[in-house]
């Protein structure tokens, strides 16, 4: 079967801090590809080919590929793909309605909660808790529960391994700093029991979304809290790895009791037993993994001074991981996808409500950014008015110039005609010089040229004379020979 999964976000980039939205998607693609489905991740603010930025994106990548299932991550997805006839799931591991109540978005994830119960054909949740409140939610919200359209599928575990643990015991905990988490009082009671017991010290890893780590200044003061702020997960699983005891004690509120964390997955795979409270949905299925009382000062003795018992839960915890293993939890949702098929349609008042309300919130919004639009562009009209009337005013100027031009033109024009005709005078007197000299030049040249024949006349003459000699003194110089003769 090719199934689609739409999230947010780029999928786990190990060397990086990673969403437990993207783990999510991560886990359950990989466990569904491994058991022999297709899988195509498509992320909102992802580059393509695999990405999408907003529903007109999405709609138009959904046009190009071929599936018969989606599976949806984020809620806020889901009327985008309503219409699609493909059954829709939609993962609520995610408290959304609790978590709005300290985030300050009740009203819009209610929105979003009822739009995509309206367009979901099958729901997952983490957790038996989940499970029974998502259940008085979906008939709430008008679908049938017979039977219910929804499965429990746990949060997975990665491969166990075994760790190492230090020759001094280290507890360790962490994780993003929700609005809904607040783990400084269970710290402080924590700190004060190991100094109490003289050993162990706690590591603290995470940070809020915008990175501004607000450490109570008593902690931080304190020899034995060490804080190392976001990581990294394959970090984060490196100093899992060095540990002795994971730690996770949150102020109790109503979605810490049924929320499973993705932390609490990573402690147990990294063999770590875990100190919590009782009243917890990884404390309903944990057994010995870990210590879990209200009496957290008790807990932290038992795990800091007798190591034998802790080896021995750590055990325990790694077996735990071993159960939550993908191949196992994903066997629900492959039932499911033997026969999947569209959930009947019913009633949904609350439903239509959401997508009214929705509709009318978007209209607002948008009626809204055209009142805005309307005043910037009346503001804009009123500029435009003052540059136009600046402009009428410089183009008055620039007329002013152009006559005061046009006269210096007619000026410039007679003073020209005025110096043409001195010039065609000058140029005219030039002219008649110009041919005197000419003729004169012509006389030169022809005595010139009679002298230069004259010249050549006399160099032949002068060439005949030095013959003429030359044959004399031969005749001298032969008559004075034969008188030589002669004489003797």
């Amino acid at each position: 079967m090719n199934i689609i999964i739409i999230h947010h976000g780029p999928l786990p980039q190990y060397s990086q801090p990673v969403s437990g939205s993207a783990l999510r998607a991560e886990q359950l693609g990989l466990a569904l590809s491994q058991a022999g489905h297709n899988i195509q991740w498509l992320g909102k603010g992802v580059p393509a080919p695999n990405g999408y930025q907003d529903r007109a994106d999405l709609l138009d990548l959904l046009s190009t590929l071929k599936y018969d299932a989606v599976l949806l991550i984020q809620l806020e997805e889901a009327p985008h793909v309503e219409h699609l006839n493909v059954p829709i799931i939609v993962d609520l591991y995610a408290q959304r309605l609790l978590e709005a109540n300290f985030s300050g978005t009740l009203e819009h994830d209610t929105l979003c909660v009822l739009r995509a119960l309206r367009a979901g054909d099958l729901f997952l949740c983490s957790n038996r808790r989940q499970y029974w409140s998502w259940v008085s939610i979906l008939s709430l919200a008008g679908i049938s529960l017979d039977p219910a359209p929804i499965i429990e599928l746990p949060l997975m575990s990665h491969p166990p391994r075994k760790p190492a643990p230090p020759k001094s015991p280290i507890v360790i905990g962490g994780g993003v700093w929700w609005p809904w988490q607040n783990p400084w009082e269970g710290i402080r009671r924590s700190v004060a029991e190991m100094d109490r017991l003289e050993c162990g010290d706690l590591h603290w890893y995470g940070a809020p979304l915008d990175g501004d780590a607000q450490i109570p200044n008593d902690l931080l003061e304190h020899k034995r809290f060490h804080y190392f702020s976001t990581v990294g997960l394959s970090q984060f699983r490196a100093a899992l790895s060095t540990a002795s005891v994971a730690f996770d004690w949150m102020e109790l509120n109503p979605e810490r009791q049924l929320a499973l964390s993705f932390r609490q997955l990573e402690y147990i795979s990294a063999g770590l037993p875990v100190i919590t409270y009782p009243d917890s949905p990884f404390a309903d299925m944990m057994g010995e993994a870990g210590w879990c009382s209200w009496d957290l000062e008790q807990s932290l003795e038992h795990a800091l001074c007798f190591p034998e018992e802790c080896r021995r839960r750590s055990t325990i915890a790694l077996e735990l991981a071993d159960q939550l293993k993908p191949e196992h939890v994903i066997e629900p949702l492959l039932e499911w996808l033997e026969n999947p098929e569209k959930r009947p349609e019913t009633p949904n008042p609350l439903g239509d409500i959401a997508e009214a309300w929705s509709s009318a919130e978007r209209e607002y919004q948008i009626r809204q950014l055209l009142e805005q639009q309307v005043e910037q562009l009346q503001q804009e009209l009123v500029q435009k008015e003052t540059e136009i009337k600046e402009k009428n005013k410089a183009e008055a100027k620039l007329l002013s110039s152009i006559d005061r031009l046009s006269i210096s033109i007619e000026q410039i024009s007679g003073f020209k005609n005025e110096a043409l005709t001195i010039a065609g005078h000058r140029i005219e007197a030039t002219q008649r010089s110009a041919d005197d000299l000419s003729k004169e030049n012509a006389l030169l040249r022809a005595d010139v040229e009679k002298k230069s024949a004259e010249l050549i006349a006399m160099d032949q003459l002068t060439k005949r004379l030095e013959h003429d000699l030359t044959n004399l003194r031969k005749e001298l110089q032969e008559e004075r020979q034969r008188r030589s003769i002669f004489k003797r």
